[in-house]
C-alpha cells in the first residue's frame, strides 16, 4: 500500500473543505460530511455500480 504524505493529506482535505463536502468538527482535529458530501458520495457509488462495473465486465477478453 502506498503511503500518503501528511502535506498530501492536507491538500486534500482543504480541497474537500472548499469544495463544502466536509465540515470540521467544533474545538478539534475531526471532520464530517455535509449533506452535500453524503450525496456526492452515493452518486458516485451508483456510478460505479450501474456503469463502470458492467463496462469492466465486458472490456475484459
Amino acid at each position: 500500500m502506498r503511503q500518503i504524505s501528511p502535506a498530501s493529506i492536507t491538500r486534500q482535505l482543504w480541497r474537500l473543505r472548499q469544495f463544502g463536502l466536509i465540515k470540521t468538527v467544533v474545538h478539534g482535529y475531526r471532520y464530517y460530511l455535509t449533506r452535500l458530501g453524503r450525496s456526492t458520495i452515493a452518486a458516485a457509488c451508483r456510478i460505479t455500480q450501474q456503469s463502470i462495473v458492467p463496462a469492466l465486465a465486458y472490456a475484459t477478453p
